[in-house]
């Protein structure tokens, strides 16, 4: 029985690596997710599954939803539109502005700025068949006090996995473990106090305080969800840190750690970048602590890829961005660029989809010139963090009870 488990990456094996020649029909779609559901939510599967994790995959893992991001795979990996599919993953941009200052992010600079919950529930409203929904962009998504409210609305009404990053600052751990998130990422770039505050000039011992709590209180109420991780931007001013950083977490009961390259953009900028032989040393130090942990490595660079696709852009594709105004970016890059801007949800909704729909269409033949400014715009395969080039799904990967 354990082995059918395995039949979720199989799936994603055939459909990530399916050579361009090789067209595939709506009806071998359809059987491919019918077979996803005949196995891994069969009654005797199921069983060997958390039952918080079996209630929370029915819930979010609705068949039109793998549908859409199948079809939306399609279009990124072959440039073959079978439909005009949703993206599988919305931002938010909840806030505008933070309370700490990351060297390699200017949300600082900005008074700050929010959306109300109801302007959220609109936005929303557009996105219904997407998975995953991200309320954080920019800024710290817990200044905003309807981060909460709006995140149980998006789970509990709406059907979707909340992913949330979070600098721990200001959250509180009592109410987070109640908005219905199925991951909420503590950023933690050191644990060294005044390393932190050189990295993100904020207090370290606030964000560790609070990520004892929450996980004190999570062991304390036997929950599965949300998984608490620990969020780690890699530079050269942390990379020596990285096993402490580890060993950090693992000691406190985190399991979940991820890793992600400085990225550039409209607000961000990439100081004390890394080169790729450092990406490799640090692959042989993570490799030791698989067994330990889920070891998620995400890459912003062209010359090596984690967890994500290759090829042309994923973040065009699967993840439009939208900031606290309601303008609707391609991606997380040019937001803030408002020439960038498909439109604004709240004025004009048709012509946002309109001009997504044709930015994906025209991406391979005629991208906007940020796009083939932009070392992601499309990644050959060559260099990758995992030694399986299986995409590294990063969705339910709990512990199953024997």
């Amino acid at each position: 029985m354990i082995e059918e488990l395995k039949k979720e990456k199989k799936i994603l094996h055939f459909i990530t690596n399916l050579p361009s020649r090789d067209l595939i029909s709506i009806a071998t779609l359809k059987k491919i997710i019918k077979g996803y559901f005949n196995n891994i939510l069969h009654p005797e599967i199921a069983r060997y599954l958390h039952p918080e994790t079996r209630k929370y995959k029915r819930k979010v893992e609705a068949p039109k939803k793998i549908f859409n991001y199948i079809l939306c795979m399609f279009a990124q990996r072959f440039g073959i539109f079978i439909s005009e599919p949703p993206p599988p993953v919305v931002r938010v941009e909840v806030v505008r502005g933070c309370n700490f200052k990351c060297i390699m992010c200017g949300a600082w600079k900005f008074k700050l700025k929010f959306l109300t919950f109801d302007q959220v529930k609109y936005i929303l409203h557009y996105f219904r068949s997407s998975w995953i929904f991200l309320p954080h962009a920019i800024g710290e998504p817990f200044l905003n006090k309807d981060i909460y409210e709006i995140s149980r609305y998006a789970h509990y009404n709406l059907n979707f996995l909340i992913d949330i990053s979070s600098n721990f600052s200001v959250i509180n751990p009592e109410r987070a473990l109640d908005m219905g998130a199925y991951e909420i990422r503590a950023s933690i770039d050191s644990i060294n106090k005044e390393k932190f505050f050189e990295l993100r000039h904020g207090n370290f011992n606030k964000v560790k305080e609070n990520l004892v709590e929450i996980l004190r209180l999570k062991q304390k109420q036997n929950k599965i969800y949300p998984m608490v991780s620990i969020n780690t931007v890699i530079s050269k001013l942390n990379i020596d840190e990285i096993e402490d950083i580890l060993n950090f977490g693992l000691s406190l009961g985190v399991r979940r750690f991820h890793w992600i390259t400085l990225s550039d953009g409209h607000l961000l900028s990439k100081p004390y970048d890394i080169s790729l032989e450092d990406i490799l040393n640090l692959r042989k130090i993570l490799h030791k602590y698989e067994r330990e942990a889920a070891i998620k490595f995400l890459s912003f660079r062209g010359d090596i890829v984690g967890y994500e696709a290759d090829g042309y852009c994923f973040h065009a594709f699967q993840i439009p961005s939208i900031d606290v105004e309601g303008n609707v970016y391609p991606c997380y890059r040019v937001l803030g660029d408002k020439s960038s801007s498909f439109g604004n949800i709240f004025s004009e909704p048709q012509k946002v989809f309109k001009n997504r729909s044709l930015f994906l269409r025209k991406f391979r033949s005629s991208p906007p010139e940020f796009c083939k400014r932009c070392e992601l715009y499309y990644r050959k395969p060559g260099v990758y963090f995992y030694k399986s080039k299986i995409f590294k799904f990063p969705v339910f990967r709990q512990p199953i009870r024997f």
